[in-house]
């Protein structure tokens, strides 16, 4: 499976997952923003940066990238770190099916996050409830 229809998976989880929550659910018109998502819950809009990963150690925690790497022509070849200003919230995808929910300001700064039970706090679950009978 190539990078973005991996990230097309995460981004269908992500929404499904705030509206499973009783979220309204927002697409930015391009893709020029850093967040992927608007969710918008008793008049409060949070920006979601949406982030799916499938790299896996051998004791089988997984690794998220947070940052961006390489290059084009609006900032060169350079690490670019999330920052408060750009997102509200992390959503993170793991392809074994596990969810993270992570404040903005747990990552911050951060190049990569090892989902070690520390993060265990941040776990949500994608809870289908009724439609599972479908």
């Amino acid at each position: 499976m190539n990078r973005k229809k991996q990230g097309d998976i995460g981004v269908a989880v992500a929404i499904a997952y705030y509206t499973l929550n009783g979220y309204s659910v927002s697409t930015p018109l391009s893709d020029s923003q850093r967040y992927d998502l608007i969710t918008d819950k008793d008049n409060k809009l949070k920006r979601i940066q949406v982030k799916t990963t499938s790299q896996v150690n051998t004791s089988n925690i997984y690794t998220v990238e947070l940052s961006t790497q390489g290059g084009n022509q609006s900032w060169g070849y350079s690490i670019k770190y999330i920052t408060q200003d750009e997102a509200d919230e992390i959503f993170v995808y793991c392809l074994n099916g596990e969810i993270y929910v992570l404040p903005i300001d747990l990552v911050v700064g951060v190049r990569r996050l090892r989902l070690s039970e520390n993060y265990n706090l941040y776990k949500a679950v994608l809870d289908i409830g009724e439609f599972k009978r479908l």
